[in-house]
């Protein structure tokens, strides 16, 4: 049985794992003000190169563990997505508005809004003001 090599910048690595290298994708962290040329990078498995995730990509972002990540940890792609969800809970809380007590409405927001505001807040909570203030 042989073993997977994996190329990063044509050196070869030896691991001891199995990877799926058309699902697989990776993202290079970086601060907004580096303006180096990236496209050098590149990294294989056996003869397949992987896709990179970051801006002039496919993707710009990619989904972990429920948070969206960008290459350079801006929060915007997260902070879009978390205001899609709760932007939907808000319309069924509304309709709701005139049916139940407001106990009810109170449980409402915290079953169905609260958690996707608080979910890896310690994480995006670093985000510039303009990317948590439609959040809020």
């Amino acid at each position: 049985m042989c073993q997977p090599m994996i190329y990063i910048n044509g050196s070869a690595l030896i691991l001891k794992l199995s990877l799926n290298s058309k699902k697989s994708k990776y993202i290079l962290l970086r601060p907004r003000h580096r303006r180096e040329d990236i496209s050098r990078y590149s990294i294989q498995i056996g003869n397949i190169e992987l896709h990179r995730i970051g801006n002039n990509c496919n993707a710009q972002s990619t989904k972990f563990l429920g948070i969206h990540i960008d290459e350079y940890l801006a929060w915007k792609h997260h902070s879009v997505a978390v205001k899609r969800k709760i932007s939907i809970a808000l319309f069924y809380n509304k309709k709701a508005k005139h049916v139940l007590p407001p106990d009810s409405k109170r449980d409402l927001y915290f079953a169905f809004i609260h958690p996707h505001i608080s979910y890896g807040i310690t994480v995006w909570d670093n985000a510039e003001q303009n990317v948590i203030r439609p959040l809020t």
